[in-house]
């Protein structure tokens, strides 16, 4: 399992609405990483405002694309979310994959995306999104 750790800084009130799945962005196709990532580009969040971002991703195919310790040709067959840590109450996610069977999953080299969505407490909060 590789943890992916940022820190989400948010600044929000509770839950209003409920956001839709999204759709990977065509820009991305082909592309390895996050966008935009956790730390720089993230939009911030505002006091008493609801809340929603897609985070648009793109699957490796071999695991030293995400290590270079790992030696080329070992390939990744898929990517599931595990876990995410540190959502405030009143806040969620929905993936493009939140209906695969099993739920958000994606084989090595596929494009995804999730919605960040929701409303909560001021503050700042430390998100991490463990994948197997």
């Amino acid at each position: 399992m590789k943890k992916l750790s940022c820190l989400f800084l948010l600044s929000l009130f509770p839950i209003l609405g409920f956001s839709q799945n999204c759709t990977p962005n065509p820009i991305f196709q082909g592309w390895v990483g996050i966008y935009p990532d956790t730390i720089i580009n993230i939009p911030c969040g505002y006091g008493n405002v609801y809340y929603e971002t897609v985070v648009n991703f793109g699957m490796p195919t071999e695991a030293n694309q995400l290590d270079a310790t790992y030696p080329p040709g070992i390939p990744i067959n898929w990517v599931r979310i595990d876990t995410v840590m540190g959502l405030p109450s009143g806040f969620n996610y929905l993936t493009n994959a939140a209906s695969n069977t099993p739920p958000d999953q994606w084989n090595g080299g596929e494009q995804g995306c999730l919605t960040v969505y929701g409303q909560a407490p001021t503050g700042v909060y430390p998100l991490s999104i463990d994948v197997m």
